[in-house]
Order: structure tokens, then C-alpha cells, then sequence
């Protein structure tokens, strides 16, 4: 009895190690299985990304902009003085009106082919002569002498060159709108005595006016000429910046520094050719 005892605790122990074995042999079976990797990403998702990135880019950053094609652009354009066509058959002169304490000389034909025609001033003054164009006695007085020598030389295309004292004078000639019976082209107004003989002025004809600042000290706006003997219409100065606003022109610097006359102005070969 005792041993049938025996066999069966020995049979149930037998048992039970035969239960624990299959169950360490089918655990694995019972549990989760791991989880799989995560999915790789779908092809759609990573064109979409892609689209993504370069939607958001600047386009600027990826490709340079479109540039319009290249201009090119030269300096400014000077102003230049238009020639005038004088036919051949045509007296050119010019006529040179000195300054003040000057004198008049012989018709002489200059390099360039046309007459120089230098007359002399209509009054004394500095031991000379000089150009009094006021009051209006004394201008009719300068425009007959300047009238008597284009006359007298048969000239028929006419520059009028003043300088200084004679300046002043051409630039009151040009204010007046005085052509010498349409004979003239144009005046150079070189280096004046900036007075009142500008106010109210009226052009018909083109005017060049040179600057040598030799003046600059005396020549302000109301300098009484009296101090130094000038002849000045108005007995002041106005500044050259004033002469040339009554003019409507532009002060143009002379090629000389000195007080002296510019003789070969270009606008002299513009318009008379």
C-alpha cells in the first residue's frame, strides 16, 4: 500500500515537470508577437514632400531673375551752339567792340576767312575810347557807329564780339532785340561790366556770355562804379549771375583767367561757319 503510495506521488511529480516543459516550449506562442518596424514611408508621401520644399523656397534663391536687356547710356548730351549755314556769297564779319580806354583798327580777314571789322567807341574815356550807350542819345549815337562800319564793309552775316566796357554795350544790343538790319547771327558777351543795360531784356538772336572771374571782387551786386571810373549804365553793378538771368543764358567760364578777351569763342565758327 505504501509503495502504490510512492508510485503515485512519483507519478505526479513526473506529471508536473512533464506541464512545466510544455509550457516553456509553447510560451512564446501565447505572448504578443513584437511589433513589426514602422512602415517605410509611401512614395506618394515623400513626393509630396519633396513638392513641399520647393514650393516654400524662394524662387529668387533657386534661379537669378529675369533681367531686362542692357541699356547703354552715354553721358548727357552738352549743349551745343546748332551751326548756321551762311552761303559763301555772303560777307561773314565779325564785329569786335572793345573796352573801355581801347581803340578801333583796320578791317583784317582772319584765318577762318571772314572780316575782322574793329570800330572805334562813340566817346572818350581812359585816355581812349570807349562805347557810352546811355542815355539813349549816347546809344543811338553807338549803334550808328556800329551800324556805319557793318555798312561800310558790306557785311551781310554779322557776329558781334564785345569785350568788357564793349561788353556791356552788346549785351544791352541784344537785350534791344538790335540785328543791324537782320545781318546779325549772334553776340558774344565776353568778360562785361554787368550793369543795368540787361534789365528788361528781349533776344531775337542766340547769345553766348564768358566769364573770366577777373571781376569777381569788384563786380557784385551794387558796387558803385563810380569808385573806379566804369562806365555803368544804372551806376552799379548787378553780378554777372544777374546779368546772365536777364539774359536767360548760362554764365560759361572763360579760357582765361585774367580780365582779357576770349578771341576765337567757338560759337564765332558755329555761326558763321
Amino acid at each position: 500500500m505504501q509503495r502504490s503510495h510512492t508510485k503515485l506521488r512519483s507519478l505526479a511529480v513526473v506529471v508536473a515537470m512533464l506541464a512545466v516543459l510544455g509550457t516553456r516550449q509553447s510560451g512564446p506562442a501565447h505572448r504578443n508577437p513584437r511589433p513589426s518596424a514602422e512602415p517605410s514611408v509611401p512614395v506618394a508621401s515623400s513626393t509630396t514632400t519633396s513638392t513641399t520644399t520647393s514650393t516654400t523656397a524662394p524662387t529668387s534663391t533657386t534661379s537669378p531673375a529675369v533681367e531686362p536687356p542692357p541699356t547703354t547710356v552715354g553721358p548727357p548730351p552738352s549743349v551745343v551752339v546748332e551751326p548756321t549755314v551762311v552761303p559763301r556769297s555772303r560777307t561773314r564779319c565779325v564785329v569786335r567792340l572793345h573796352g573801355k580806354g581801347g581803340s578801333g583798327a583796320a578791317t583784317t580777314t582772319s584765318s577762318n576767312g571772314w572780316l575782322e571789322v574793329k570800330p572805334r567807341g562813340n566817346a572818350q574815356g581812359w585816355g581812349g575810347w570807349q562805347w557810352l550807350y546811355f542815355p539813349a542819345a549816347s546809344y543811338a549815337s553807338a549803334v550808328g557807329v556800329v551800324q556805319s562800319a557793318i555798312t561800310a564793309n558790306g557785311c551781310t552775316a554779322v557776329a558781334i564780339d564785345g569785350f568788357s566796357n564793349g561788353a556791356a554795350f552788346a549785351a544791352k544790343l541784344a537785350c534791344r532785340g538790335e540785328t543791324f538790319g537782320g545781318t546779325v547771327l549772334g553776340y558774344v558777351i565776353d568778360d562785361p561790366v554787368p550793369d543795368h543795360g540787361t534789365d528788361g531784356c528781349a533776344l531775337t538772336v542766340p547769345v553766348a556770355l564768358y566769364w573770366t572771374g577777373g571781376l569777381a571782387s569788384t563786380a557784385v551786386p551794387g558796387w558803385m562804379c563810380s569808385r573806379q571810373d566804369w562806365t555803368c549804365e544804372g551806376a552799379e553793378t548787378i553780378g554777372i549771375a544777374a546779368t546772365g538771368a536777364n539774359l536767360g543764358v548760362p554764365v560759361k567760364q572763360s579760357v582765361n583767367t585774367g580780365h582779357s578777351p576770349y578771341l576765337n569763342p567757338p560759337e564765332l565758327r558755329a555761326w558763321l561757319g
